[in-house]
Order: C-alpha cells, then sequence, then structure tokens
C-alpha cells in the first residue's frame, strides 16, 4: 500500500506521462453523473463550475477529503452548499448520480458502479485531473483527522449543509397571548432536522462548586485545564480532540456550516485558556499552535473583529494563551513555540497582544 505522505511527495513533482500513469493507477476516483452543466462542483479548498462533459474527477491522494456542491439558478446564483467527507482508498472508484428533483447527489446501484468501473479508461477524457497544488494545504488542516474522528462526529446522514434543514415539532407548544401578534402564535416552532447536526463532542458545563471555597472558583473560572481534563477522560486522546477542532473548522471553512464555526471557537477558547494543563500536556498544545498556524491563514485578517464591538475575538483569547506561556514552569520547547506564534501573528496580521482583555484586566471600585 502507498502511503500517503509519499503520494505527497509525488504530487509536487513534475507531471510526466510515467508520474500521472502512477497517480491514475494509485489515485482514486470520483465519478458524477448527469450533474446539470454550470453546476458549482468542488473538492476540498477548490470549487470549479461543470462543463458539458464533466464527469468527476481522477487522481485523487488516498485519505481525507471533502466534497461539495451547488445548484445553479438562471441568475447564476448559487444554492446553499452540500458537502460530505470520505476517506478515499487506493484506486477508490466512488460514484454518486445528480437527483433533479432534490438538486443533491446521490448514491447508484451496484450495477451503475460495476459498469463505471468496467469503463474507466475510456470515462478517463471526462475527469479532471486532482489539483495538486492545493492538497499539502488541506493535508495541514486535517492532518489529525482519522476515519474514526469523522464516523462519530460526521452527521447520521452523512451529509452537511451550509443552509440548516428544519422541521417543525410534532407537538405544537402552547403559546402566551401577551405581547404576542396572531401571526406570531401561529407560527410553527422549528427544530434542527433530526440526523443532519454535527455530532462534535460536548463540552463540559461548569462543576457543581456549591462546596467550594472562593479559591477553587476563582481558579476554575481562570483556568480551563479541569474542562479539558473532563473532555480526555475515558477513551478520547488529545489527537483525537485536536482532529475535532480540524473537523469543526474545515466544516465551515469549505462547507459553510456556521454551527461548526461556533464550535470551533469554543474549542479554541477552551485550549487558550487553560494553564495547568500546559504542563501536563505540552505535545497536544505544540500541535495545537501548529494546527491553529495552517487555519488562520485561511480567513481574512478581520474575520475574528465582532462587527458591533470592533473586537477580535482571537487575539483577545490567544493573548491569554500567551500570558500563561511566558510562565517559568512551562516547557521550554512549548513556550519558545508559542513566542514565535506570537511574533509570526504581530508581523503578519499587525495583530497587538500587548494589552489586556478587558474581561481580565482589575476592577476598580470606588471606596466611600
Amino acid at each position: 500500500m502507498v502511503e500517503v505522505e509519499s503520494i505527497c511527495r509525488i504530487c509536487f513533482l513534475k507531471m510526466d506521462p510515467d508520474t500521472a500513469k502512477k497517480l491514475f493507477d494509485v489515485g482514486a476516483t470520483v465519478v458524477f453523473l448527469d450533474v446539470p452543466q454550470n453546476t458549482e462542483v468542488g473538492i476540498d479548498m477548490n470549487v470549479w463550475r461543470t462543463g458539458d462533459k464533466f464527469k468527476g474527477l481522477k487522481m485523487i491522494p488516498p485519505g481525507l477529503h471533502m466534497l461539495h456542491y451547488s445548484a445553479v439558478g438562471k441568475e447564476s446564483m448559487a444554492a446553499p452548499r452540500t458537502s460530505f467527507f470520505h476517506f478515499f482508498g487506493e484506486g477508490e472508484i466512488l460514484v454518486r448520480k445528480w437527483d433533479p428533483v432534490t438538486e443533491t447527489l446521490k448514491e447508484v446501484s451496484d450495477d451503475d458502479k460495476d459498469r463505471i468501473k468496467s469503463n474507466k479508461e475510456e470515462l478517463d477524457r471526462f475527469l479532471g485531473a486532482f489539483p495538486y497544488d492545493t492538497w499539502k494545504k488541506w493535508y495541514a488542516l486535517t492532518s489529525h483527522v482519522s476515519e474514526e474522528i469523522m464516523k462519530r462526529v460526521q452527521p447520521v446522514s452523512e451529509m452537511l449543509c451550509s443552509a440548516s434543514l428544519l422541521e417543525a415539532d410534532e407537538e405544537q407548544p402552547k403559546f402566551d397571548a401577551a405581547g404576542s401578534s396572531s401571526e406570531e402564535r401561529m407560527l410553527p416552532k422549528m427544530h434542527l432536522k433530526s440526523g443532519t447536526e454535527l455530532r462534535f463532542t460536548a463540552l463540559p458545563s461548569a462543576l457543581c462548586l456549591e462546596n467550594a471555597s472562593p479559591e477553587f472558583r476563582t481558579a476554575y473560572s481562570l483556568d480551563s485545564s479541569l474542562r479539558l481534563e473532563k473532555m480526555l477522560e475515558g477513551s478520547m486522546a488529545p489527537s483525537q480532540l485536536l482532529g475535532e477542532l480540524q473537523v469543526a473548522f474545515v466544516s465551515f471553512l469549505v462547507g459553510h456550516v456556521y454551527d461548526a464555526f461556533e464550535h470551533w471557537k469554543k474549542l479554541v477558547h477552551l485550549f487558550c485558556t487553560c494553564d495547568v494543563a500546559l504542563r501536563r500536556y505540552p505535545d497536544m498544545f505544540l500541535q495545537l499552535l501548529t494546527c491553529m498556524h495552517y487555519q488562520i491563514q485561511e480567513v481574512p485578517e478581520d474575520f475574528f473583529t465582532d462587527i458591533i464591538s470592533k473586537e477580535n475575538f482571537l487575539v483577545h483569547t490567544l493573548h491569554i494563551l500567551f500570558t500563561n506561556l511566558e510562565e517559568e514552569d512551562v516547557p521550554t520547547g512549548l513556550r519558545q513555540r508559542g513566542m514565535l506564534f506570537r511574533q509570526h501573528l504581530m508581523q503578519k496580521f499587525k495583530w497587538d497582544f500587548s494589552e489586556e482583555p478587558d474581561e481580565y484586566a482589575p476592577t476598580i471600585v470606588d471606596a466611600e
């Protein structure tokens, strides 16, 4: 079996005929049947409008990929994006067929699969070559995502949609007429359609602090290490939590799923507000810095800035992490990597980490 890393090295070689033939044999193929012309179709970080001869993509590196598509109307306006993850094996052929009623790609019969596989050579001229110049970037964004993580996190339906799929509650609640118009009272109560949501690990709620000392309450509110420990209890390893962070990011970046972005922000805040855990899991935090380095490269400078408060969520959150990393008992390698990351962000984005976030600054109270 050819390893993913060896294929990665091949990807950046000059595409001579022998190399192309090897990639054609080893790489995977995705076949999309009956896709209307001008439909938006993409894989990973790439997206195109289909032509009249488009049938799919070839020479796809084995491993995790994200396929996505959007129907396009007469005004050239694209519909909400639908996407799905897939772990491709060597030489695998994945076949999907366009359903004009639902405007989605659906699985085909075994007979259609066998027919496509037997005509792979003839189909070659209708297949676009996978764009290897972007694969290194995708691989960096998903380096911790295993097939086990993906099966656990992806929706039961295995499909993601950028527009939330809602359905009405079977039992309508009784609305209080006070303060509500008749139209509002007639509106059905909606919820996310079952099976379409990403199944991220729930972040721990606050532990019971009824009998805790004031010192413990203060430490718990400022240091998320206990919450992190709770998430790592049982079978979840640090790499799995980092994998979940990466799934959340690419689900938003590529799949346009906003709920995934919200989960990503919560995980980033959890990691960055840890103090004690920096000493216990230095390797995990080293890998976290690498993950965030590649993620931040993919978004505009002002992306994390709240349009109302004009405050940058990520600058404030990373400020806490960098401050904690400066403590002397933090492992040297982790502290140095953190300082290099901070310097890189300051130079590239002109972010200022010198000022303490308002919520962590001392409160001045007038004593009268």
